[in-house]
């Protein structure tokens, strides 16, 4: 389905979009009432969720000057909403964090909140095995073991392997859309500063910049993909 179908005279995405957010909001309120926790906090959590997606998306239009929606970021922000907001109105965080997790329908989500939970976030700066640790956890691949280490412990040796612009990447170059995992190899001669390179990759590639590399190239290279499977 594109932008361009209609459902009802509305852009089937849009709608599509929409009807998921409104069967969130109604599934985290009959998780609330169900679990004893308070209606009206969760309430003003799903309000305020509108409010920060709209923030993070205006955000990245000014910064980067165009519309840039990632999903983990506004996950992260709803997260961070919802364990301040129960926090300020005396509600129990946790629990109100395990029911907005299951309102973003998100294996991710939950991950995070089984992580903050089971292990000491903090005291991973300080063991060599952060990374191998962080891997062996259910729900935790390369990418997020990446963004981890790049973002959360300030570390560059791990790549952000199977980011989907670095698929899109290689999938220009190599004129095919690689396997799963194959673009650790585009990594694998940086070594220690894969993390780095993949930032640099990414904007580079973003700009046109990778030699033998465009974005009109990976979209084709990807339709063709999808019409031969």
């Amino acid at each position: 389905m594109t932008g361009r179908s209609r459902i009802l005279g509305r852009s089937g995405f849009l709608t599509l979009g929409w009807t998921g957010f409104w069967v969130a909001v109604a599934l985290v309120l009959a998780l609330s009432a169900a679990t004893g926790l308070s209606v009206a906090v969760q309430a003003a959590i799903s309000a305020a969720a509108v409010a920060v997606y709209c923030g993070v998306a205006w955000a990245a239009q000014r910064i980067l000057g165009r519309a840039v929606l990632v999903y983990y970021h506004h996950m992260l922000a709803f997260l961070m909403l919802a364990a301040t907001l129960a926090a300020v109105l005396g509600a129990p965080v946790l629990a109100h964090l395990d029911v907005t997790a299951c309102g973003l329908a998100a294996g991710r989500a939950a991950t995070l909140i089984r992580l903050a939970r089971s292990l000491d976030l903090e005291g991973l700066r300080m063991r060599s095995d952060a990374l191998e640790r962080l891997g062996r956890e259910r729900g935790v691949g390369p990418w997020t073991v990446g963004v981890v280490a790049l973002q959360g412990l300030g570390r560059y040796d791990a790549g952000l392997v199977d980011d989907l612009a670095l698929v899109k990447l290689l999938a220009s170059l190599r004129r095919r859309w690689p396997e799963p995992g194959e673009t650790a190899e585009l990594l694998e001669p940086y070594g220690e500063w894969q993390g780095l390179a993949s930032v640099f990759l990414l904007q580079g590639f973003k700009r046109g910049l990778v030699r033998g590399a465009s974005m009109d190239r990976a979209r084709l290279v990807r339709t063709s993909a999808r019409n031969a499977a």
